[in-house]
């Protein structure tokens, strides 16, 4: 069986209505966000925790009004425009502090985010047909 992340996330999203209520809840989610990253610092081998996160994450996104699609795309994006940035040596970095990419003047604003062409698991892309999938990809599939 094959995971299928956009079901996931739309399950997950249903429960969390039903469960939480409607609306935005930001600062609540926020809050609760705050809460799963003091128990990942007391205990980062807890993968259930991890998930804990990577669930809140999504579930306020979707409570923002993004849609799983646009959820993927935008993790999609943001790693191309990461691997895009300059990053200093690893091994230079302070243990225990993040590692920030270089900043350099105006390489964000003039960062232009190009559709990527991605493909499905069964190998098909924009504009294909895939019968696994029952449809034919666009460019944001």
């Amino acid at each position: 069986m094959v995971f299928n992340i956009f079901k996931q996330l739309e399950k997950q999203y249903a429960w969390s209505k039903r469960t939480f209520g409607p609306g935005e809840r930001t600062a609540g989610v926020i809050d609760h966000i705050q809460e799963e990253l003091q128990e990942i610092a007391a205990k980062p081998d807890d993968l259930e925790e991890w998930a804990d996160l990577l669930l809140l994450s999504f579930d306020g996104a979707m409570r923002m009004g993004f849609k799983p699609a646009q959820i993927m795309k935008a993790m999609r994006l943001k790693q191309v425009k990461n691997e895009g940035r300059n990053w200093p040596d690893w091994r230079t970095a302070e243990p225990g502090k993040a590692i920030n990419h270089i900043r350099e003047p105006d390489a964000d604003e003039n960062f232009a985010l190009k559709p990527v062409a991605l493909k499905c698991e069964h190998g098909r892309g924009p504009n294909e047909y895939c019968a696994p999938c029952g449809r034919t990809h666009g460019r944001d599939s």
